[in-house]
């Protein structure tokens, strides 16, 4: 079992990929967009730009103040050209402080 990481209403969650291509950091020409989902496969955060950290490493900084306590999917896409290089999946809790 996958422990979660669980973070407080009302606190930043940073969502961090790390993108590689060939097993070496990597900088998708086209696109890195982040999507969250509710417990019930609802779309929070409809499919987002993150933010260039390094070479082949994003973020984005999610805002849980509004949010519902629940469990959160995040779904990170990285498009090269028409081609899809990556697609990574996490999940966290958010909880009632």
């Amino acid at each position: 079992m996958t422990t979660l990481n669980i973070f407080q209403i009302g606190e930043t969650v940073v969502i961090k990929a790390t993108i590689t291509k060939s097993s070496v950091a990597y900088d998708p020409t086209t696109s890195i967009k982040v999507a969250l989902y509710t417990s019930a496969n609802t779309v929070d955060t409809a499919a987002v730009d993150m933010v260039k950290e390094g070479t082949g490493i994003y973020t984005y900084n999610w805002q849980a103040a509004a949010k519902t306590a629940d469990t959160y999917k995040i779904v990170v896409t990285a498009i090269d050209g028409a081609t899809k290089i990556t697609i990574k999946k996490a999940q966290f809790r958010l909880e009632v402080v």
